[in-house]
């Protein structure tokens, strides 16, 4: 896993025995995600979840232009790639990130 440490927190244990809730960044297989480029993996923001499947947006460590929103998260700072949110498969979320504090607001301003 790209920057892990070689002990997980408590925090990281208990998200792991849980099912991702919204706002909680985990890293992801990208071979999961439409458009990536393949098995690199990526951070993702999980905006919603039923049963096995989470819905994602896709995080960038590149800065896009714009109005960027930037997400910070254990691994560093992303920024949300803006487009309809996917479907993957919970299977596919392999270590949870922390909880974005801005994502309540994010949402009501996002109207998701």
């Amino acid at each position: 896993m790209p920057g892990r440490r070689n002990r997980w927190t408590e925090e990281e244990l208990d998200a792991l025995s849980q099912p991702p809730r919204p706002g909680e960044v985990w890293w992801c297989d990208g071979r999961a995600l439409a458009l990536t480029d393949g098995g690199k993996m990526r951070p993702v923001l999980v905006v919603g979840v039923s049963g096995g499947t989470a819905r994602v947006l896709p995080l960038t460590s590149q800065k896009p232009e714009g109005a960027p929103t930037q997400v910070a998260h254990r691994a560093g700072t992303s920024w949300l790639i803006y487009r309809e949110p996917e479907s993957i498969s919970v299977r596919d979320l392999t270590a949870p990130l922390g909880t974005w504090s801005g994502y309540a607001a994010w949402r009501r301003a996002a109207r998701l």
